[in-house]
């Protein structure tokens, strides 16, 4: 059975995010800056939207989950950070897009849903970062 792709309605965006997050980005439109990069934060409405990505429809929050499906067949199970460092596939399937900047996508690692990650579609590779979700929420 297919898992579910499409966020139907904004009430199960609480579901996937902390509560904190969903309120903090409510009250604005929101950008944070890695490295020099501005990525903006999605709205609850432009999470929810519904892209299409190598065939497949999915809404923003699982966009990742349509770029795995291509990537893991140059890639295999594994991508790697900007050390060298694996990341399982089925974790970057899983996990949960919050932002973008240039066709880079911003994300919150599956593993504990605070580390903020980037991903660049054009190599399958990822940037993690420094930041923690309650670090830009705490500090805006």
């Amino acid at each position: 059975m297919l898992e579910n792709l499409i966020v139907e309605s904004l009430e199960e965006l609480p579901l996937l995010f902390n509560k904190n997050y969903i309120a903090f980005i409510a009250e604005k439109t929101r950008s944070i800056t890695v490295d020099d990069q501005e990525f903006t934060l999605y709205t609850a409405e432009e999470l929810s939207a519904k892209i299409t990505i190598d065939g497949l429809v999915v809404s923003n929050v699982y966009a990742l989950k349509g770029y795995v499906k291509t990537i893991k067949e140059f890639l295999g199970p594994n991508t790697m950070d900007q050390k060298g460092n694996q990341f399982s596939m089925l974790m970057l399937a899983a996990s949960k897009v919050i932002g973008h900047d240039n066709g880079n996508l911003l994300f919150l690692d599956a593993h504990d849903s605070k580390s903020i990650y980037i991903f660049h579609p054009d190599g399958g590779d990822l940037t993690k970062t420094k930041l923690k979700l309650n670090t830009i929420i705490k500090n805006a």
